[in-house]
């Protein structure tokens, strides 16, 4: 389980990562981005913003800090979920979905950047 996630060498401040095949991740990129993995009604599409969503609690939440100048450093934490009992704890009429948490300024929207599995009635 420690080694559920794996993190690659920080580049321009972003560190990339891996999740075994079975694993859903969402990530907070400290300063940059971030995603995140919850269920949201069916009729919503990629690319459409959430308004309605429930939150999945993630297994395991790993963090990683590379240096990136001398005074910062590049900052990343993910949060893994299992597949399988994500998408077995879906409501009918639900989808797992990735999220994109977008700054506009000086609101945040929440966008439908990928669903993952969708549970019909």
């Amino acid at each position: 389980m420690s080694n559920i996630v794996t993190f690659a060498e920080q580049v321009n401040g972003y560190i990339q990562f891996t999740v075994p095949t079975g694993y859903y991740a969402g990530a907070s990129h400290y300063e940059n981005d971030q995603t995140e993995i919850v269920y949201i009604p069916n009729y919503i599409s990629v690319g459409k913003t959430v308004e309605e969503y429930i939150t999945i609690k993630p297994l395991k939440s790993v963090c990683n800090s590379q240096p990136y100048t001398d005074s910062h450093n590049a900052c990343t934490r993910v949060d893994v979920h299992l597949a399988r009992i994500v998408n077995s704890g879906c409501p009918k009429g639900w989808s797992v979905a990735e999220i994109e948490h977008k700054l506009y300024g000086d609101e945040v929207s929440m966008e439908v950047k990928e669903i993952l599995y969708t549970c019909h009635f």
